[in-house]
């Protein structure tokens, strides 16, 4: 795997380790609604994660088949 995959791979798993951290410093549905900074945060987290899926290889995407690489896309 060559270093732009793997950079690609590590920014993906920074995002998604952002968007759990986040998450889990709101307590409630309504804390996550009333705070639009943990909630933009959660959400620009998830938007990277769709945006970086993108430009990963398709000869990677269809090696993980079992990945949903679409509905991370989307």
């Amino acid at each position: 795997m060559n270093t732009r995959i793997k950079s690609i791979l590590r920014l993906m798993l920074r995002d998604a380790n952002e968007a759990i951290k986040f998450a889990g410093e709101i307590d409630s549905v309504d804390a996550l609604t009333s705070n639009s900074l943990y909630r933009k945060a959660i959400v620009m987290s998830i938007l990277n994660i769709g945006e970086l899926t993108k430009r990963l290889p398709l000869e990677l995407r269809q090696s993980y088949r079992e990945i949903p690489w679409k509905k991370l896309a989307a």
